[in-house]
């Protein structure tokens, strides 16, 4: 029961992120982190990327550019995972995105995506 939990409440975290609602974000986070001792931003997705909470948010963010609210909810997700040094984020930046050659930071470099690169570099 408490893996369902998880992933219902990772995939709200996500859905959170990638519409800015950055409370929702680190209300997610926070339950998570209260209940289950860990950090759903990186649950990992049963689909065939492989990707994370996070990852899949800055794909999303990189694929809508012109949208400010996934990068905000990138910046949630990045924070919240600060409070907990065990689980930093490296895996982010080592996590190829499906379908590139590059991880997170990569894409949105190369797409000329500068808050979100902002995002990421002041973040982890």
């Amino acid at each position: 029961a408490a893996h369902g939990q998880n992933a219902v409440v990772a995939v709200c975290a996500l859905n959170a992120a990638c519409g800015g609602a950055t409370d929702a974000v680190r209300f997610c986070i926070g339950f998570l982190q209260a209940e289950f001792g860990g950090m759903s931003w990186n649950y990992p997705f049963s689909d065939k990327s492989g990707g994370t909470v996070l990852s899949l948010a800055v794909e999303y963010a990189c694929h809508y550019a012109c949208l400010e609210e996934p990068v905000r909810g990138v910046a949630a997700l990045l924070q919240a995972a600060s409070k907990d040094r065990r689980s930093w984020p490296s895996k982010l930046y080592s996590h190829i995105l499906w379908g590139s050659h590059g991880n997170g930071l990569h894409q949105a470099a190369a797409r000329g995506h500068l808050p979100l690169v902002k995002a990421l570099v002041h973040g982890g």
